[in-house]
């Protein structure tokens, strides 16, 4: 029996993505939800189809504000392995600068959404500076502070010398970051509202095949890293895991992870001993590729078949398409009050989930999306 029924989104305070929750209270717990989506499709795949490879990864970089580059760096690694190539050590190590700024991007930006929602506003404010600074350091690097636009088929377009101040923000960076996981850790009004709360057993992140920071803090120890793609297997690192699996976790993890990176960013610019290599022209006459990486987020996985150079299809599969599911046993049980909190603790990006097309069932009867998302068990508001 439920005593009210209470909406959220799509656009909401409480939540920064745009997407429905239909809650269903027991005075103040929630006994049932229903989500409804939709409302970002821009059918990006569609979008990327008859485009030159180059094109597409530039387009493909426009499907996350956010996690730009990882998106940009997976298309063009699948297209590589379609011509099976091996970029210098040079590139790899220029690409991987990039990314792992990206995460420490990604990740500062996420903390300071997470302590607006509690409304700790100064900390908010604390994340974001040391955010702008990493935003400024691509803007130097790349030219562009949110979207790249630097791949190239078997090398990039800039090059990363000792001129450039990285280590030294990353230092900076590295000290600040200290004094604010201790705070994060340790202070009372913050533990109150983190602390037992969302919390993902290893059971339950194994049922739902959760990927990325939020696996690790619920003790699945694995980060797609690991198997040592585009250089990674040149550099000394140990995935960051954890086994509380509540917000509380998945903070402390993202926390632990951009030391990790600071000092995987150290080591790749020891290993740019000469420029990247010039443009090649290359041209991919047929073929299908993929590549799989470790976004911000979690896993990212791209396939491609290419024709004439052209994209015939790309398919893309995100960490928020994992992890989104297990929002409902999450919330369902929970105080009202906490639902944003656990919402945002898996870093939701519903921009990079939605790109589903038209779906055909066995009657060969073309689906709307309407009842494509009713057969997924979503509601949706006209």
């Amino acid at each position: 029996m439920h005593d009210l029924t209470f909406p959220i989104g799509p656009q909401h305070p409480g939540v920064k993505e745009p997407v429905f929750f239909k809650i269903y209270l027991d005075g103040d717990i929630i006994s049932d939800l229903k989500f409804g989506g939709g409302y970002v499709h821009r059918g990006m795949e569609k979008l990327m189809e008859n485009q030159e490879v180059l094109k597409a990864a530039h387009t493909a970089e426009k499907i996350c504000g956010i996690c730009s580059y990882a998106h940009s760096a997976c298309i063009t690694y699948a297209a590589e392995s379609i011509l099976k190539i091996n970029t210098s050590t040079s590139v790899k190590m220029t690409r991987m600068v990039i990314a792992e700024l990206e995460r420490i991007h990604s990740h500062l930006l996420w903390m300071g959404f997470l302590f607006h929602d509690i409304g700790y506003e100064t900390l908010f404010m604390y994340f974001w500076r040391e955010r702008s600074k990493i935003v400024d350091l691509f803007e130097e690097l790349t030219g562009q502070r949110i979207h790249h636009a630097i791949n190239f088929i078997g090398t990039t377009k800039i090059n990363i010398s000792k001129k450039n101040n990285v280590m030294q923000i990353l230092d900076e960076l590295n000290e600040k970051l200290l004094a604010y996981k201790k705070e994060v850790l340790s202070n009372e009004v913050i533990t109150s509202r983190f602390n037992k709360k969302g919390v993902i057993t290893k059971d339950l992140a194994e049922k739902y095949c959760i990927v990325g920071p939020t696996a690790r803090a619920s003790g699945i120890d694995f980060d797609v890293r690991s198997t040592g793609y585009e250089g990674y297997d040149l550099i000394k690192f140990k995935p960051v895991t954890g086994s509380k699996g509540d917000v509380s976790e998945r903070l402390r993890i993202r926390i632990d992870e951009i030391f990790e990176s600071i000092n995987i960013i150290k080591q790749a610019l020891a290993l740019i001993k000469e420029p990247v290599e010039k443009d090649k022209s290359t041209y991919i006459k047929r073929g299908e590729g993929y590549a799989r990486i470790e976004a911000p987020r979690g896993e990212l996985f791209y396939y491609v078949s290419v024709k004439r150079n052209e994209i015939l299809r790309v398919k893309v599969k995100t960490p928020t398409f994992n992890n989104f599911p297990v929002l409902k046993p999450l919330i369902v049980g929970s105080e009202l009050g906490d639902l944003p909190v656990i919402v945002a603790s898996i870093d939701p990006c519903i921009g990079c989930m939605e790109r589903v097309m038209i779906v055909k069932d066995s009657k060969q009867k073309i689906m709307s999306k309407h009842d494509f998302m009713e057969m997924c068990g979503y509601e949706h508001k006209h």
